[in-house]
């Protein structure tokens, strides 16, 4: 069986009704009556075109302003329009400006290196808690993919690690807290620590993205934003005023810039030197056609021109098997 409704409420909510009737029924006169003075002055008052659009205009206008003003619609009314339209953005409670200081720091400029070790020592994984230790990777798998491949595995590793680690953090903190060892400063300094650790991982993560949406971009967008601090937006708000001036520093540069006058090419006038048939080595060192006549012929054209005639016997008689040429005198 349904459940009875409250009396009091039905009553209310006819009242509303009748109320609303009587109102219809005021529009209603008040749009007939307005008709007919209307088609009466039309005939006497004739505007042209121009003019009856805006008249036209200004009677819809003031149609929209008839529309009665009322209380609050029933919640019944409500319902049945729907939430859609009302959706708003849930905004949590404020937490210390401190911390969001801090935090937000970290996850736009990461930490540095010896503050990440600083915290991994001091965390060491629970012996119960080995999963807070990224997998490795097995050996048959590793040897069948790409360097590309094994390089995104050892950044995803390390933010696994991480995420260990910051894990490891809030166990230590739990624990306490559940055998009720409370210690104030130990706990913030613990949760802190874990919070750092996620915010670097935020800022990784940021990195790897900003790697990838500038992997096709030109030289230019990429110095020109790079190094820009996420805020709303990965490249913040002011990334396509950051582009638009180093487009423009580009482009006065280049026309600051004077082209190098190109110099005339020198024109080489050396001799070419004509390549011909070699000749081949002296005749000495050739082999000589008809043995001692060769040899005799060579060293007969190899007098002085200025020797005498008794010197040149003398050579001869030196040299064994060798008749002196008979010279004229």
């Amino acid at each position: 069986m349904g459940k009875r409704k409250d009396p009091v409420d039905e009553e209310h909510i006819r009242k509303k009704i009748r109320r609303l009737e009587k109102k219809l029924e005021r529009v209603q006169d008040t749009s007939t009556s307005s008709s007919l003075q209307a088609s009466t002055t039309a005939q006497e008052q004739a505007p042209p075109p121009l003019m009856q659009s805006e008249h036209a205009l200004a009677q819809t206008d003031e149609d929209l302003d008839i529309v009665p003003e009322d209380d609050e619609l029933p919640e019944e009314f409500l319902l049945a329009l729907g939430n859609e339209g009302q959706e708003k953005t849930e905004i949590g409670e404020a937490i210390r400006p401190e911390l969001a200081t801090r935090w937000t720091k970290i996850m736009g400029s990461g930490l540095q290196k010896e503050a990440i070790e600083n915290i991994v020592k001091k965390y060491p994984t629970p012996k119960n808690f080995n999963s807070g230790n990224a997998p490795l990777m097995n050996p048959e798998i590793q040897a069948s993919v790409s360097e590309l491949t094994l390089k995104r595995d050892r950044r995803i590793t390390s933010r696994q690690n991480l995420t260990g680690k910051a894990m490891s953090c809030l166990g230590k903190s739990l624990t306490n807290l559940m055998k009720g060892n409370i210690n104030t400063r130990t706990l913030i300094e613990e949760i802190n620590d874990a919070a750092k650790l996620l915010a670097e991982i935020f800022h990784q993560d940021s990195s790897s993205r900003k790697f990838f949406a500038l992997a096709g971009a030109n030289q230019t967008v990429k110095e020109a934003v790079k190094d820009a601090m996420p805020d709303e937006f990965l490249f913040g708000k002011d990334c396509g005023e950051k582009i638009k001036a180093a487009q423009m520093i580009k482009k006065a540069s280049t026309q600051i810039k004077e082209q190098a006058p190109k110099l005339p090419q020198k024109i080489n006038h050396a001799p070419v030197k004509k390549q011909v048939n070699w000749r081949g080595p002296p005749q000495q060192h050739q082999r000589a056609r008809g043995g001692q006549r060769a040899q005799h012929q060579s060293r007969q054209y190899s007098f002085n021109q200025n020797q005498t005639r008794d010197q040149r016997r003398q050579k001869y008689r030196r040299m064994p098997n060798h008749r002196m040429p008979n010279h004229r005198r």
